[in-house]
């Protein structure tokens, strides 16, 4: 089974942030097979990114999952984010597959 780290911009609150990410992990798990999700929002959700020590631990959580997994897929306006370009540029580094996505109706 091929593991996918799942990345989208955070917008506005955690709750709606958590929901939308829930809902795409779902989505995949319902109609790929051979795709697990992997989602660092549900995986990490005890950190604060709001605290920057929390937030420099989680970044690098992030970054070292990411080696862990086949591919990367963005989801949303993530050329936006900061973080979400990180993530992009280091699933680049390690030569992960890296796929890109609108956001999923």
């Amino acid at each position: 089974m091929k593991r996918v780290y799942i990345s989208y911009p955070r917008r506005g609150g955690r709750e709606g942030y958590l929901e939308e990410v829930s809902r795409i992990c779902f989505q995949i798990a319902r109609t790929h097979e051979t795709v697990m999700p992997v989602s660092p929002l549900h995986m990490f959700g005890f950190l604060d990114d709001g605290e920057p020590e929390d937030r420099e631990k989680l970044l690098g959580y992030c970054l070292n999952l990411i080696n862990d997994c086949d591919e990367v897929w963005m989801f949303g306006e993530w050329q936006e984010c900061e973080w979400c370009v990180r993530e992009v540029n280091m699933a680049r580094l390690l030569g992960k597959t890296v796929r890109y996505w609108g956001k999923l109706e």
